[in-house]
């Protein structure tokens, strides 16, 4: 069987899955592909690529067994693959692509997706489609902005963000940031569980885990799927490759 591998080429770093018998072996940085022990001897390679960032090359090393599936290639004006989209052409790929995943999969809807990187995004998806959703700065470039600031500090982000061990108004700079970027998190979550009333969450990207502690206290079901959207890069090539 064919290896497979899934670009996610997001806002910063790309990144790459390789699947093999349908099982996801390994994610690693689009910068270390041509060196993964996984395509050695490897003859037969499918690819599918989601575009958010800038256009970018694949390892000369790397034989293809066709050309790559381009996300972009597969949009057509308010659907994907038969889901309904009710979003404008500036939506993303990968928002796309795993709001299709949650509607081909879910088991209940309201199903909304949370992608926490470098920006944190919301979709909404229901048996009707992809309803639309938000965009707010990811924990680490909330606390960048900071460094706009005369004389304010440029914290490093926290492996656990706490949601009860700093007092409700801080007097203390570091403290107050740090009590900014909870209450900030927290908004997120609020929204989620107040205005969009889902039964179940999906809960993705590199920094899912500052919101984790939050959205484990909602009322809904929640998935914590680190590899979202090369699960649902995967699912969609192989779907097409039927």
């Amino acid at each position: 069987m064919s290896l497979i591998l899934t670009l996610d080429n997001g806002n910063t770093n790309p990144h790459v899955g390789l699947f093999k018998n349908r099982k996801l072996l390994e994610v690693i940085p689009l910068s270390h592909l041509a060196d993964s022990a996984n395509l050695i001897n490897e003859k037969k390679i499918k690819v599918i690529v989601s575009d958010v960032g800038k256009s970018i090359d694949l390892p000369k090393n790397i034989v293809l067994e066709r050309p790559p599936l381009k996300v972009s290639k597969l949009r057509e004006n308010k659907s994907f693959l038969q889901m309904p989209v009710n979003y404008s052409e500036t939506l993303g790929e990968d928002r796309l692509c795993q709001s299709y995943f949650a509607f081909k999969t879910s088991q209940a809807f309201p199903t909304v997706v949370v992608d926490a990187g470098t920006f944190t995004t919301v979709d909404f998806i229901n048996e009707q489609g992809f309803q639309g959703g938000l965009i707010f700065p990811g924990a680490k470039t909330f606390l960048n902005s900071y460094g706009k600031g005369q004389n304010l500090p440029l914290l490093s982000l926290e492996e656990n963000v706490s949601t009860s061990t700093l007092i409700r108004l801080p007097q203390d700079t570091d403290l107050a940031i740090k009590k900014g970027l909870e209450v900030f998190l927290k908004s997120i979550y609020d929204f989620v569980l107040n205005d969009l009333c889902p039964k179940n969450v999906i809960l993705t990207g590199g920094l899912a885990h500052t919101l984790l502690p939050f959205f484990k206290k909602g009322k809904f079901k929640i998935q914590l799927e680190p590899y979202y959207i090369h699960k649902s890069l995967f699912s969609i090539l192989e779907n097409c490759s039927k």
